[in-house]
């Protein structure tokens, strides 16, 4: 192994202990198929145009935040309910994505959520005399989120990721001393969980 290969793993062990979030939030974006935040890390030179781009996508990330949606979420045979940023149908994403990011894209429990939409469709149908037939499609949850298990290994707690501004100084120092943080940060996200 090369110097540099050498130096590039130590830096990918860096970012995947201290900064993971970013990992997840850039995974969202890429399942989403939003491609040029990650782009950006991969071919831009200009350090500061990659930090613009962070910053960009960080904040969309939190626009995206606020208009979250609770959702009961398949993790490991369980259900819990988990703020969704986007909700797909099946189709709407590649097949393989709920596979290869994982730690993204999530099942939509559609038992629970069926019955707390026919709860909901019952009384409006009541109010206006109505009645229709229930079509029932595969979901995906898509958000970056941090599973918390417990000592049996059994899902605690669910959250979104969040990632604190001095973590995010300390990455964008990171990237304005050495770009190779921006490229291995990209190579994370892409290569799925």
């Amino acid at each position: 192994m090369s110097k540099q290969e050498q130096e590039e793993r130590e830096i990918a062990k860096e970012i995947s202990k201290d900064f993971w979030p970013v990992i997840k939030i850039l995974r969202f974006y890429v399942v989403l198929r939003r491609f040029g935040y990650v782009d950006t890390l991969i071919y831009s030179n200009n350090p500061d145009q990659i930090i613009n781009v962070m910053t960009e996508a960080l904040r969309e990330y939190i626009s995206y935040v606020s208009s979250a949606v609770q959702r009961e979420i398949k993790i490991r045979g369980d259900n819990k309910p988990a703020y969704c940023l986007v909700v797909a149908k099946k189709g709407d994403i590649p097949d393989n994505f709920a596979i290869i990011y994982d730690d993204v894209v999530y099942g939509i429990d559609r038992q629970k959520q069926e019955q707390q939409e026919n709860e909901t469709k019952s009384e409006q149908e009541k109010q206006q005399g109505q009645s229709s037939e229930e079509v029932s499609l595969e979901e995906y949850c898509i958000s970056p989120l941090n599973v918390i298990f417990n000592k049996e290994n059994k899902v605690e707690k669910v959250e979104l990721v969040y990632i604190k501004e001095d973590k995010i100084k300390d990455l964008y120092d990171k990237i304005l001393s050495d770009i190779r943080y921006a490229r291995v940060l990209a190579s994370l996200a892409v290569s799925g969980g």
